[in-house]
């Protein structure tokens, strides 16, 4: 439990071999402690103790025997949930930056995203080359973007 906090990105397996009461205090502490770890409980034979163990926090509870091909899949899917969760506040924080532009520089950014060059992206709009320029000194600055990468990469998670 005292490594918890510094646990490496996965997903912990508990099994609840033992004293199954104890085992969901476990679940509720590790829940505290590592809270970006997906938890996935084993040996749960008894179905209050299964909800139990859900209502805490518990990704996934398998019953006994506990097969590799089982274990393996709910692993995965818990990591799977994790990742689409972790990737929720990277998405609404990249919208919330490119609401701030305005359409025109929308369009330009996603000629940035495109990889077209600064005359292109003027041509496709029908503006001049030192407009996209403007629009591109505007964009990174309302966006917080430090360079072309970084702007591209809000530009991603955003959807665009």
């Amino acid at each position: 439990m005292a490594a918890a906090p510094w646990l490496e990105p996965g997903c912990v397996v508990l099994d609840l071999a033992g004293s199954m009461w104890s085992a969901i205090d476990v679940l509720d502490r590790l829940r505290v402690a590592a809270p970006n770890h997906p938890v996935v409980v084993c040996g749960c034979d008894d179905v209050a103790l299964a909800v139990a163990a859900m209502k805490v926090g518990a990704a996934d509870v398998l019953d006994r025997p506990v097969g590799w091909t089982a274990l393996a899949g709910a692993v995965a899917q818990a990591l799977e949930a994790q990742a689409f969760r972790s990737a929720a506040p990277a998405h609404s924080a990249a919208t919330a930056r490119v609401a701030k532009l305005t359409p025109r520089q929308r369009g330009v950014l996603r000629g940035l995203m495109a990889g077209k060059f600064n005359k292109t992206i003027a041509h496709e709009l029908g503006v001049s080359a030192r407009t996209v320029e403007c629009h591109r000194a505007a964009i990174m600055t309302r966006t917080g973007a430090a360079s072309l990468s970084e702007l591209i990469r809000i530009g991603i998670a955003a959807g665009l």
